[in-house]
């Protein structure tokens, strides 16, 4: 203890001060810790003040704060060199813990006193900044590691830890209010610019540090953070501040959400984190109005957390996890909502939306992370809706983005997510429906240019490959007919028609998935017609004519007007008549097409009781039982019977809930019908259902009540018990839409008994044939593979195929669909009769054949080397055929 006095006698305090001595040889490092420390509190306590008076004081400062820091870092790594010998003293480590407590307190108080007395400027006090915000910086970073730190002994030292917070905490509300309105920068000088960059660099990873401490300690340094970039916004805004604070807030947003979300989570903890989370993104909301105009923010980080956020909203966490809806709520009040304020700022920043707009959603290579960026998409367009001028989203672009987010989204779009309504939020929506709405209601706002974009992406996706993006543009189109003016939706229905009809001549376009799309587009869009406009369709396109018979098929009679439809729909029944009359006395194929064309049209029109004696007429040619002689002839995947039956089955969906339709009818139709299902096949059994299940609703009271009942049993029983999923997910599905009839209930009682009744429960409540965790995987297994349509392989069967010439013989009539299959083994045939070919045959193959090269000019600038070498090979078969 003698030892100071003689230091200090030989040392004045203009020469030494805290053990950095100016214009002498020796450094701190040279000084034992207890002299340092000593000085150190010396200075800060009574010499400060006379030095405040002098013009060397800047030197006195820094060298002060300087020593300071070097007592700090000291008595840390003491205290942590204590902690890791055997021979823990923890006397030893209480004191040096006191001397940091006593150096913060003194600190705080002489940096007040300064700050009274001079003004503190970067140029006088450069070092002021950096040093303060360091020692801040350790000190709550030993607190944050306290227990890792000190292990079993921290229970021996939480009172001088908690004094060590607090004392640190009143040092860092000191440091900050004079960061914030007494410290000067002149933003002129480079070296105050770069001494004001690196100390909020510090001051990032203090706020960082301390939402693990104390949320009120972490909003005062979050908020005084804030207040700084606002006052030298224009010089910071070409610095990399910005980058910076979105890196450590993101991080910090995504700890605390996955912290929530762990399971079994204590409630405080969850709270604690979703609140951390919530003042997070609230932070960020500032910086990103801050630096809205910085040239060269980093919109990665940014765009990573919205997408985070998005992904775990409530209908998806719903799914996904057995979260409470105390949890859900907490979410949405903490997380979602202020994300969404997040996102409409960032919304008004041209150079973010291009990166949205642009982004490469191959990157998105979790489908939770996919989801989140769909709902971003939905944000953006609710954004646009409420015309805000401030908003930098190029509509067209929009478009282009939602059309190319299909194709990625085909297993998203299914996993089962539920968002509220906008008006009645007890009702739900689907992904899909919710996606439709809004994207209804943005296309309601497109200026010309931009509907031009949506009309060439609706067109495109509608005659493309991918079924997603077509069924959507269908559904968008059929809504936006009702509200568009006249003269836009007459001319689009005209363009339609017309590409109609030239797809028309394809051969493959009859059995593809684009006729479907394009069919129920111009029907829905005809529909929504005025009926001036529909007179205009009806001469341009005669409907008596038979080369429109098809496309009168898809706009449909029902829709014309009244004083139209009666006479259009008298003169297709008498066509239907005369051409059932043909197809029994006429083995031509053609008719047999003809006839399927006209019960296509014919289905069309309004109910009547002549329509009824027709559907009742086909199904009886619908059976072969008579014509045993062709039975042998005729195979199940015979495409023209598929045909015939596809027809007569939407034929009679038309006729189902007419008054007028006898118990006895029925059951005609339901003997054809259950026979069908029992020995067709998979195409045969979907084609039927929708047939089975609108019987059921019809209330049947007579004494046929009993039959009606039992053939439905009977084909029910088949359908639910069919080995493909596809055919039992098609017969719950519609059955689920005769929910509202009684007679649903009793026949469902019957049909699913044992095993079945676990699958109907589980497809009513999840609309899943079966519920299991792993739904989400099983869709994620497929979300790379590439669809195609069947229709365009070249091995596809001819429209006309000669088994159809063959079996179209004099009474095309039967009563029993059994006999229908009974020969249709393929090993019953002798090999030597599939082989044989008649020159008919061969005048077939011939057909297929040209219309397959034809295919393959239009796909010739893509074949690969391989390909090459394929066709060169069949050429050189070809031309030995000919030789």
């Amino acid at each position: 203890m003698d030892f100071i006095p003689v230091f200090l006698f030989y040392f004045s305090p203009e020469e030494c001060v805290l053990g950095n001595f100016f214009n002498s040889k020796f450094q701190t490092d040279s000084i034992p810790y207890e002299t340092l420390i000593m000085n150190t509190k010396l200075a800060l306590k009574s010499e400060s003040r006379n030095e405040i008076k002098k013009s060397t004081f800047s030197t006195y400062f820094t060298s002060l704060m300087e020593d300071c820091q070097s007592c700090i870092s000291q008595a840390l790594d003491l205290i942590i060199n204590i902690l890791s010998d055997t021979d823990i003293q923890m006397s030893s480590v209480v004191e040096y813990i006191n001397d940091a407590v006593s150096l913060l307190v003194m600190l705080s108080d002489f940096i007040k006193t300064v700050i009274e007395s001079v003004s503190m400027t970067c140029q006088r006090m450069k070092i002021f900044p950096k040093a303060t915000a360091d020692i801040i910086l350790k000190i709550f970073m030993h607190c944050k590691d306290s227990e890792y730190l000190y292990g079993p002994y921290l229970n021996k030292v939480e009172k001088e830890l908690k004094d060590l917070f607090r004392s640190c905490h009143e040092l860092q509300l000191t440091y900050l209010m004079i960061m914030e309105k007494h410290f000067v920068f002149d933003i002129t000088e480079k070296e105050d610019v770069d001494t004001l960059t690196d100390a909020l660099d510090i001051n990032l990873k203090i706020g960082d540090i301390v939402q693990t401490l104390d949320v009120k300690t972490m909003a005062e340094q979050w908020k005084a953070f804030i207040a700084i970039c606002e006052k030298y916004s224009n010089t910071l805004i070409e610095k990399n501040v910005y980058n910076n604070s979105i890196n450590i807030l993101s991080e910090m947003i995504e700890n605390n959400i996955k912290t929530a979300l762990e399971r079994d989570q204590e409630d405080k903890v969850i709270v604690r984190s979703l609140k951390v989370a919530s003042f997070s993104i609230k932070i960020l909301l500032k910086i990103s109005f801050i630096f809205k105009h910085a040239s060269f923010n980093n919109h990665d980080g940014m765009f990573n957390l919205i997408v985070l956020i998005y992904s775990n909203n409530k209908a998806f966490l719903e799914v996904d996890s057995e979260k409470s809806s105390q949890f859900l709520q907490l979410m949405n009040s903490n997380v979602s909502q202020p994300a969404d304020l997040l996102l409409k700022q960032l919304l008004t920043d041209i150079k973010f939306c291009n990166y949205l707009l642009d982004y490469d959603m191959r990157k998105l290579q979790s489908e939770d992370k996919l989801v989140g960026y769909i709902l971003i998409i939905i944000a953006m367009i609710k954004s646009t809706l409420h015309r805000d001028d401030n908003l930098c989203l190029p509509k067209h672009k929009l478009i282009r983005l939602i059309y190319n987010v299909f194709q990625h989204c085909h297993s998203c779009m299914n996993i089962g997510l539920k968002f509220p309504t906008e008006e009645n939020t007890y009702l739900t929506q689907g992904l899909y429906e919710h996606l439709l709405i809004h994207f209804v209601a943005f296309a309601t706002t497109l200026n010309s240019e931009a509907f031009t974009v949506l009309e060439t992406n609706m067109t495109d996706a509608i005659l493309g490959s991918d079924c997603m993006a077509a069924l959507f543009s269908t559904n968008t189109w059929s809504l936006l007919a009702r509200v568009m003016p006249s003269h836009l939706l007459l001319s689009q229905l005209i363009s339609l028609c017309k590409i109609y009809q030239e797809l028309e001549k394809i051969t493959l376009f009859s059995h593809s998935p684009q006729k479907v799309h394009l069919s129920y587009t111009i029907g829905c869009l005809f529909e929504a017609m005025q009926n001036g406009d529909k007179l205009k369709i009806y001469k341009l396109f005669n409907v008596t004519d038979e080369k429109y018979y098809d496309l009168w098929t898809s706009l449909q009679i029902r829709n014309l007007p009244e004083y139209l439809q009666f006479d259009v729909e008298g003169f297709l029944i008498e066509k239907l008549k005369t051409q059932l009359r043909k197809i029994s006395t006429t083995e031509d194929s053609g008719e047999v097409e003809k006839m399927i064309k006209i019960m296509n049209l014919t289905a069309t029109c309004s109910i009547n009781n002549n329509l009824i004696d027709c559907v009742l007429k086909g199904w009886e040619k619908a059976c072969l039982k008579n014509n045993l002689d062709t039975i042998s002839e005729l195979s199940k995947e015979t495409l023209w019977y598929l045909n015939y039956i596809n027809s007569l089955t939407s034929f009679t969906v038309s006729i189902e809930n007419h008054e007028n339709l006898q118990s006895i009818y029925i059951i005609k139709i339901l003997h054809v019908i259950a026979e069908v299902v029992k020995g067709g096949n998979t195409e045969l059994k979907l084609t039927v259902i929708n047939n089975v299940c609108n019987i059921i609703p019809l209330e049947i009271s007579d004494a046929n009540k009993f039959t009606v009942e039992s053939l439905l049993i009977h084909a029910l029983k088949y359908l639910s018990k069919d080995t493909q999923d596809v055919v039992k997910f098609k017969l719950f599905s519609t059955l689920r839409g005769c929910i509202g009839s009684h007679n649903l209930h009793r026949l469902v009682k019957v049909i699913s008994k044992d095993d079945m009744r676990d699958v109907w429960n589980t497809f009513m409540k999840h609309g899943v044939l079966k519920r299991s965790n792993n739904w989400k995987e099983q869709l994620l297994t497929i979300k790379d593979y590439k669809y195609r349509h069947k229709c365009l392989e070249s091995n596809m069967p001819d429209s006309k195929p000669e088994a159809m010439k063959k079996t179209c013989s004099g009474n095309f009539e039967l009563a029993d669909i059994d006999s229908l299959f009974e020969n249709d083994s393929d090993q019953e045939l002798p090999v030597h009769k599939k082989l044989k070919l008649n020159p008919n045959e061969a005048d077939a193959i011939i057909s297929r054949l040209e219309n397959d090269v034809s295919l393959l000019c239009k796909v010739k600038h893509i074949f690969t080397s391989e390909q090459k070498t394929r066709i060169e090979s069949l050429y050189d078969q070809l031309r030995n055929i000919c030789d």
